[in-house]
């Protein structure tokens, strides 16, 4: 499987996934810009978007189920990014920024609906 993000037609950029020779689209929310930056050896994605009220959450997505787990940082966190995902799908890494500009790097637990 690879995975990664594309522009359409209206300059958004959207995560996708590709398995044999088929294209999967992450289904995340209307209007968002996403990337796909991990895969594990399960076919779990992980990645982050941007909403149009341009808040920033990573997600954890499979292709075949398309069941999306959105992670959110710690209050008042911004440009959290999900970069990594082990092969049990329940860890994840990434980084956001706090309110002093400082980047904070984490291992997140998945479980069921949501992570950390």
């Amino acid at each position: 499987m690879a995975v990664g993000l594309y522009e359409n037609a209206t300059g958004l950029l959207n995560a996708f996934a590709w398995q044999n020779g088929t294209y999967v689209v992450a289904p995340l929310p209307a209007g968002s810009s996403s990337r796909a930056t991990a895969v594990n050896d399960s076919g779990d994605v992980a990645g982050w978007y941007v909403d149009t009220a341009n808040n920033e959450y990573g997600f954890v997505w499979n292709p075949t189920t398309n069941q999306v787990i959105k992670v959110k940082g710690p209050k008042g966190s911004k440009f959290l990014t999900v970069t990594g995902i082990n092969n049990t799908g329940a860890q994840i890494t990434g980084s956001y920024n706090i309110s002093t500009g400082e980047t904070i790097g984490f291992i997140g637990t998945c479980s069921g609906t949501g992570c950390f």
